[in-house]
């Protein structure tokens, strides 16, 4: 069949294309006014126009190869540009003025308009116009609008349209809005009502369809935006969170008890990676608003996606989703760079540097930033917290329970409270005339004052430091309290330190090192049980350490598989403290579940050994743990002198308070280690000269004018701890007192 490549690239040219649409949409006009008005001259364009499609339809056919292609593709054009009018009209001798309505199925030609190049383009220019924007597509729906408005209002001017209430633009946005304006016309004939029906549907169509449509699908955006974290958070005075930890459920928990006792709300950002599932559960609590958003923690454009620049403070994680995080050096790194583009951002918002802390795995690497570093910033060195906590809960297992409420906003804790007109007045003073609340010590810009001694005068600026149930409640009668009548004993006593202990160690860990620091500082003698050679561990201490371990460490390779070899390596009848520790070396890339199972595999077994073979055994077991869901399953452990610490609430109660006041971690790494300021357990009686009762607020005094001790609390016969007690509480001889005093070791120095 005959074909001509020349008339199919003629209709595709794209001028070609505009002449035939613009063509084809006067002809519809025509039809519609030929419908309305009986004028000849519209008759004779509406046949020209006839006559001009049934010519370029023709030709049409010549440039298609596949002529059923054609009549697949052009059937419904014929339909439409065939004057049936005339056909019907000479053969059937019909009325002419309802033939003209044969005419509107010219409509159908531009629905074929839609596959031509022409209209591809035009498609495609106004889905990407569509897709930049909501505004793009609400001015394009306006566009299309005002169109339909102007070209219908036209029409209803020839018709010649009367609206009773405006002119036939005005009907014409009613009958775009709904059917009702078309009962303001009186005596509407078919046409106007045809016409203003098509013009509804239209309104529906683009009101009740594309309008709600793109609204809804804004919104629909938008909140998926923020479900998956993608949205711009605009906050002010927020808390941020970088790089995901399994800390941070733990940490928000903590958040919602400092809101709770502070009467505060806050708002929490928490930017990583990757989307968490597990963090969504934080978002149920009543005073912390946790917001979730997926970014880079140190890219500038995530950080001010988050507001970062108007925040208050600030925690930053190697985030867990970096592959090969786990080591310290990729790890710290991303926790550097993060707290560098946080800096960054609030210089060039010419703002002063939040309070932040950044958790480093090694926190020698914090040298690197030392210059850089902002006062206000700190790091916290988790290992070093946590093996200091450790060595404690081996002297006394009630130190659990002291500093457990010291570390968290649950109870008493350090409150920072501002010199209000107590300036020129010494601490034993203002320690007389405390309310509600016991100070402890004096910050004096940036150096802190624990315990100082009786006479010191606090200086205008400076800050007390406040052991109290919650910052509003502490208060002070500046008029001093008389103490009442306690004779001094003529020496301090002893504390309660039990000399020439002897430890045995299970399993050995980062923290290792510090722990053993501690046992070295009072004379412990320990036996150290691992699964490497004693070569490896040798060599292991000395590379940490820089020196070889003491004659005190006296190190033994074993695996304590089974009971005759727990028998036969370990002393278990002459342990004062046995130490089970999390994390073997060689071991740390396991899941802290596979972790805690190993360490209280371990922990069965010697108990099991002890129970039947040594049972007169009275030794004290501290054991590490990792995973807070394995605390149920310890619950069940019966031993009487059982106590075992959780390095993840630990560290996570750490964090909480540091983000609240970084000047915290300054007092906690003086608390938790022998040197500069000790938390002492020791007999009350040892402070009365007589077996009698006194009050608390009377021993404070007394005991700080006499010792120069801070007494904080004390555990009663029931062996409950309370902490900060009311001034007039009794206290008998045989309760144990809380204190602090300055020790006679040698204070660590901070790594950085």
């Amino acid at each position: 069949m005959f074909q001509s490549p020349s008339i199919n690239n003629f209709f595709k040219d794209t001028r070609v294309e505009i002449i035939i649409i613009l063509l084809i949409t006067v002809s519809i006009i025509f039809a519609v006014l030929s419908i309305a008005l009986n004028w000849t001259i519209l008759e004779t364009v509406n046949y020209g126009f006839s006559l001009f499609f049934v010519v370029e339809l023709t030709f049409r056919f010549f440039g298609y190869k596949s002529k059923k292609q054609y009549f697949r593709e052009f059937i419904l054009d014929w339909i439409a540009v065939i004057p049936w009018e005339l056909i019907f009209r000479g053969f059937l001798n019909l009325n002419l003025s309802y033939l003209r309505m044969l005419r509107l199925p010219r409509i159908l030609r531009l629905g074929s308009l839609f596959k031509t190049s022409l209209f591809e383009k035009i498609a495609y220019f106004l889905r990407k116009s569509i897709q930049k924007s909501f505004l793009q597509q609400v001015f394009i729906l306006f566009i299309s609008i005002l169109f339909l408005i102007l070209s219908f209002g036209t029409i209803f001017v020839l018709l010649q349209v009367n609206f009773d209430q405006g002119d036939t633009f005005w009907f014409s946005i009613l009958s775009l809005l709904g059917p009702d304006g078309l009962y303001t016309i009186p005596k509407a004939n078919l046409t106007i009502k045809t016409i203003s029906l098509v013009l509804t549907i239209l309104g529906i169509i683009i009101f009740n369809g594309l309008l709600i449509a793109i609204i809804v699908s804004k919104i629909q955006k938008m909140m998926e935006e923020i479900k998956e974290g993608y949205g711009k958070i605009i906050e002010r005075n927020h808390i941020i969170v970088l790089g995901y930890n399994n800390l941070i459920p733990y940490i928000i928990k903590e958040m919602e008890v400092y809101a709770r006792t502070e009467k505060l709300f806050l708002r929490v950002v928490v930017l990583t990676e990757q989307k968490h599932l597990e963090l969504q559960e934080t978002n149920g609590k009543k005073r912390v608003d946790v917001i979730l958003s997926v970014g880079n923690p140190y890219k500038l454009s995530d950080l001010r996606h988050i507001s970062a620049e108007l925040a208050a403070g600030a925690v930053i994680f190697g985030d867990e989703d970096i592959p090969s995080v786990n080591l310290p050096y990729v790890h710290d790194a991303y926790v550097i760079k993060a707290y560098m583009s946080l800096k960054a951002i609030q210089k060039a918002a010419k703002k002063r540097m939040m309070p932040a802390v950044l958790n480093l795995l090694d926190v020698h690497n914090g040298e690197y930033i030392r210059r850089f570093k902002d006062r206000r910033t700190a790091i916290l060195d988790h290992k070093f917290y946590l093996a200091k906590f450790i060595a404690l809960l081996c002297i006394s297992p009630m130190y659990y329970f002291v500093y457990m409420e010291l570390f968290s906003y649950e109870g008493n804790e350090i409150h920072f409270y501002r010199n209000r007109g107590l300036h020129g007045k010494t601490f034993e003073e203002v320690l007389s005339s405390s309310d509600q609340g016991i100070p402890v010590g004096i910050k004096h810009g940036d150096k802190l004052l624990l315990t100082p001694e009786p006479g010191t005068r606090i200086e205008r600026g400076d800050t007390l430091i406040v052991l109290s149930e919650d910052s509003r409640s502490v208060s002070f009668h500046l008029k001093p309290q008389p103490a009442g009548t306690l004779n001094p004993v003529s020496k301090i006593p002893t504390q309660m330190l039990r000399k020439n202990q002897n430890i045995a160690i299970v399993g050995i860990n980062t923290r290792f090192p510090d722990i053993v620091d501690e046992f070295e500082k009072m004379n412990y003698t320990m036996d150290v049980f691992g699964i490497v050679s004693a070569k490896d561990f040798k060599q292991w201490y000395e590379e940490v350490k820089g020196f070889p371990p003491s004659s005190r460490i006296r190190y033994k390779q074993s695996y304590l598989k089974n009971e005759a070899e727990i028998r036969e390596k370990m002393k278990l009848k002459e342990y004062d403290t046995v130490l089970v520790l999390a994390d073997e070396i060689g071991q740390e890339s396991q899941e802290m579940v596979c972790i805690d199972s190993g360490t209280m595999f371990k922990l069965l077994k010697i108990l099991h050994v002890t129970n039947k073979h040594f049972p007169e055994s009275k030794f004290n077991l501290v054991f590490e743990i990792l995973d807070p869901e394995s605390e149920d399953v310890i619950d069940d452990f019966s031993y009487s002198s059982i106590a075992y610490i959780i390095g993840t609430l630990l560290i996570a109660k750490l964090l909480n308070m540091a983000i609240m006041n970084v000047d915290i971690l300054k007092i906690f790494y003086d608390l938790v280690q022998r040197g500069g300021t000790d938390v002492i357990l020791n007999k009350a009686s040892c402070f009365m000269e007589k077996p009698t009762e006194t009050e608390f607020g009377d021993l404070l005094i007394n005991c700080y004018k006499y010792y120069g001790i801070i007494l904080i609390g004390y555990i009663d016969g029931n062996n409950e701890i309370f902490l900060n007690p009311a001034k007039n509480r009794r206290i008998l001889p045989e309760y144990t007192i809380i204190y602090l005093e300055e020790s006679g070791f040698e204070l660590e120095k901070a790594p950085c």
